[in-house]
């Protein structure tokens, strides 16, 4: 739409856009979150932090990797659609 297009000239339409990317985001979280709810229920730390380690490893990984390859997001209207 920045560039002047309508969306009926896309290729690809997504079935239940915009509530389906936000509904699968909502129930990742939710799971997520409830992988060991009863360590927070016991504050066990030593299992917390063993269930969710992945979260921040994830996070490190992903800023090496923006920061080594120097990636960063194109503008709307710089990209290529077709």
């Amino acid at each position: 739409m920045r560039q002047g297009h309508t969306l009926d000239e896309l290729d690809y339409h997504a079935g239940l856009f915009p509530f389906g990317p936000i509904f699968a985001f909502v129930l990742c979280v939710i799971v997520i979150a409830g992988q060991n709810i009863d360590a927070f229920a016991k504050l066990d730390w030593s299992n917390i932090l063993i269930t969710y380690m992945s979260v921040p490893l994830f996070i490190f990984f992903y800023l090496y990797y923006k920061l080594r390859h120097h990636t960063h997001l194109v503008p709307l209207e710089k990209m290529k659609l077709k």
